[in-house]
């Protein structure tokens, strides 16, 4: 009996709304000259599928921007997405009780493909692509609900040609991540161990040279680290204990003359620090306690000859500061405490 009750109340809604007189529904304009609105659909029965329509106005014209497939009252079926006011394919898919599920595909407004990602439930579950408008290929990732889990690749934009490698696994990265040249030889090296880096460390100039050498411990520098110029001189050696400077840290000139060198503990410089001129006479001489200058800064001219000694005492200037000619006699003194210069 009900079942014929609602039939009936169905046909009297079609009766009613068909002819000229169909209403639409309008909500707000959201630009001069547009507004939006849904097309009129039936009342669902028992669960009946049924396509709700959303339209917004361009001038005199009536543009479709949305589709999508109802059961009943919920979102259940193919969906489409639209570009205003082109009226051209944005994005489409499929809802299964509310949820995306399955591939939802994306569009540039020229028809070119623009991404596709892959749903299960609502969650990002398979591959995820992203191309340029030309077609070539600009990202891949394995999604596994909601996380990224597997392979990834970056290609140079628009080119179609491998950047990087990396490999996830529940959401971090896990496993060796790659980095190429354009012509496809590589750039550098690395193992991640749950997101963090592990192990060695390699960087290469484009002829394949090393430009960087070096170890990770638990995601922080360890060990030493090496680095050169292209051509093969030596540009820096440093040492890292936990992630910070810790021993001898030298650092070169590109002809291999040593430019700069210090000592660190635990991140800070402690003792001797020198720099050197490019034909490798002294130009500066200081001294540190944890990290601040302590004791005397002595320095050289180009020519060799002492031109400047100062007093450092917890980083500031403390006690006599003299200036000496080519003859080594004190051509200016001045006498500072705490960091202020003092009458004598």
């Amino acid at each position: 009996m009900i079942k014929y009750v609602a039939l009936f109340l169905w046909l009297f809604f079609l009766v009613s709304c068909a002819g000229p007189n169909t209403h639409h529904t309008s909500s707000s304009s959201t630009a001069p000259n547009s507004s939006v609105s849904k097309s009129v659909t039936p009342p669902p029965i028992f669960g009946m599928k049924w396509v709700r329509k959303e339209y917004s106005k361009h001038g005199d014209k009536e543009v479709l921007v949305i589709e999508e497939t109802m059961a009943g009252d919920i979102l259940h079926g193919p969906f489409r997405y639209y570009y205003f006011p082109s009226g051209k394919l944005k994005y489409e898919g499929v809802y299964n009780r509310s949820q995306v599920d399955g591939v939802v595909t994306h569009y540039y407004e020229s028809g070119a493909l623009e991404k596709i990602r892959t749903f299960s439930n609502g969650k990002l579950d398979g591959p995820f692509i992203r191309y340029c408008e030309n077609g070539n290929v600009l990202t891949k990732y394995l999604y596994s609900m909601d996380e990224l889990d597997g392979k990834a690749e970056h290609f140079y934009d628009c080119t179609g040609i491998i950047k990087e490698v990396i490999f996830y696994e529940k959401g971090k990265m896990n496993g060796r991540k790659t980095v190429y040249f354009m012509d496809g030889k590589v750039q550098s090296e690395l193992s991640y161990v749950e997101g963090k880096r592990e192990g060695v460390f390699h960087s290469f100039f484009e002829d394949g040279t090393p430009e960087v050498e070096g170890a990770f411990e638990n995601d922080q520098e360890t060990g030493e680290w090496v680095s050169s110029y292209q051509g093969g001189n030596i540009k820096a050696k440093e040492y890292y204990i936990n992630g910070e400077y810790d021993g001898k840290i030298q650092f070169f000139y590109p002809k291999g003359t040593l430019r700069e060198e210090a000592h660190y503990k635990l991140g800070k410089r402690e003792g001797c620090r020198k720099y050197y001129f490019k034909n490798g006479k002294l130009k500066t001489e200081e001294y540190y306690k944890s990290g601040l200058l302590d004791g005397k800064k002595k320095q050289y001219a180009g020519s060799g000859y002492l031109w400047l000694v100062e007093n450092y005492k917890a980083g500031q200037l403390d006690g006599p500061s003299r200036q000496y000619s080519k003859s080594g006699h004190v051509i200016k003194e001045l006498n500072y405490r705490m960091g202020k210069e003092i009458s004598q």
